[in-house]
């Protein structure tokens, strides 16, 4: 579950000047839930998640501890615990609201294959969910060597070259996106930037490398067994 404050709750209204019902209206929640909410009673994860995702699409960062913020128009981070659930809910409503498709690449394999927040899901299951709204290609550094079974989005692997992948990236929707694991190796930060520019550049570099890379080995695939007779 998503670790947000009453008063941070508050606090967030204060920053965009919304009444309990500007907020109830938003997130599609009762006026007595947010009261609720706000007074630290226990509450529906998905109603948490309502409120936490509108305060976060009208521009609130949620701090470590009990503090907001309004973050710059041109950059905002997910970071903690809960930050690649909270990014990759951002990515598929950005993919549902603007079309397009998502492109990565994968400088570390913990980036796919680590498993993390509350839902224990690895990125891969995350992005397997997107794929079925929108086309998601992954680069991944063949000096790497995955060897995970290949996921329902397509996989190829980057040759080795002079210069690597230094970070892991997104690009969808006009934004571009830096991610990597935190220095605690439990968590991963991601710092969007909404900048269409940098999108273009990393389409760019992303394109031709796509065509020459190779997909991946079929030996990664792991073959359903037949189920023995008792």
């Amino acid at each position: 579950m998503l670790m947000i404050t009453g008063s941070q709750i508050r606090g967030a209204r204060g920053l965009l000047n919304w009444s309990q019902d500007n907020l109830a209206e938003n997130s599609k929640v009762s006026r007595r839930t947010v009261q609720l909410i706000e007074s630290d009673f226990p509450a529906r994860s998905t109603n948490i998640r309502k409120i936490h995702q509108t305060l976060s699409d009208h521009g609130v960062e949620f701090l470590h501890g009990y503090g907001v913020k309004l973050r710059s128009k041109d950059f905002h981070d997910f970071t903690g615990p809960e930050s690649s659930d909270e990014f990759f809910e951002h990515v598929q409503k950005t993919v549902k609201d603007r079309g397009g498709d998502v492109i990565c690449m994968i400088a570390e394999l913990d980036m796919l294959t680590k498993t993390t927040c509350s839902t224990s899901l690895t990125n891969i299951q995350r992005l397997e969910e997107i794929q079925k709204i929108a086309s998601v290609k992954c680069l991944v550094d063949e000096t790497l060597n995955p060897s995970f079974t290949a996921p329902s989005f397509e996989i190829r692997t980057l040759p080795d070259e002079p210069t690597i992948i230094p970070i892991s990236s997104f690009a969808f929707g006009n934004q571009w996106v830096g991610a990597f694991l935190d220095d605690d190796k439990a968590n991963f930060t991601f710092v969007i930037f909404n900048k269409s520019s940098l999108m273009h550049k990393c389409q760019n570099y992303f394109l031709p490398r796509w065509h020459e890379a190779k997909p991946l080995p079929a030996a990664t695939k792991t073959k359903k067994l037949p189920r023995q007779k008792p």
